[in-house]
């Protein structure tokens, strides 16, 4: 068995100068070694990149095309500001009616207008609705026109059977006649719809 122990002629080691960075764990007694500051560090964060955020439509945030009644609702009254038609609603094609209006009512009355008797004073007074409001509204021009050449056929029908002998007995029922075609095509004004009389000559086109 050598003896390690060192003899007085032998030189001791160099003593480890101290450090302030820190040192590995080792067994006791041992100094360690010392850490890399450029290896053992905590690694930095990467720098966040800002991006701008791409605005999304309603469409794409819903999903695949999917429209609902609300967009075709919205689509349509921005048609109709622009002054195009709006789209057709997926259940066909509604029949037109004209928006409530005052010319609503001057069209019931100038159909309802055949109602007074002598028809004279009927179409002096159709004349003179439709004169006074064909210029306002399209609805109330058409109506007009519908109801003029109405009783004017009438009154010629009349006249006729007024002034035969063997005829005369046809004219209550005809005016009883034309007194329920003029109150449906009154009904008929008052939904907005465009009335038509049929087997009629338009002497006003």
């Amino acid at each position: 068995m050598t003896d390690t122990t060192p003899t007085p002629d032998e030189p001791l080691p160099p003593p480890v100068p101290p450090t302030d960075e820190p040192r590995g764990s080792g067994p006791a007694g041992w100094p360690g070694e010392i850490l890399s500051s450029a290896t053992d560090r905590p690694p930095e964060k990467a720098p966040v990149q800002e991006v701008d955020a791409v605005p999304l439509s309603k469409r794409e945030t819903r999903g695949p095309s999917i429209q609902v009644e609300a967009e075709r609702r919205s689509a349509a009254g921005d048609a109709g500001a622009a002054g195009n038609p709006p789209p057709p609603s997926p259940g066909g094609q509604a029949a037109a009616a004209a928006p409530y209006t005052g010319t609503r009512a001057w069209a019931v009355l100038m159909h309802l207008a055949y109602l007074i008797p002598f028809n004279l004073p009927g179409l002096i007074v159709t004349l003179v609705i439709w004169l006074s409001t064909r210029r306002d509204d399209p609805f109330a021009d058409h109506q007009g026109r519908e109801a003029l050449n109405f009783q004017l056929v009438y009154a010629g029908v009349s006249i006729v059977l007024g002034l035969s002998c063997f005829l005369s007995w046809l004219y209550f029922p005809v005016w009883v006649l034309g007194a329920v075609l003029s109150i449906v095509a009154a009904v008929e004004a008052g939904d907005g719809k465009r009335h038509r009389y049929p087997y009629i000559f338009r002497l006003i086109g």
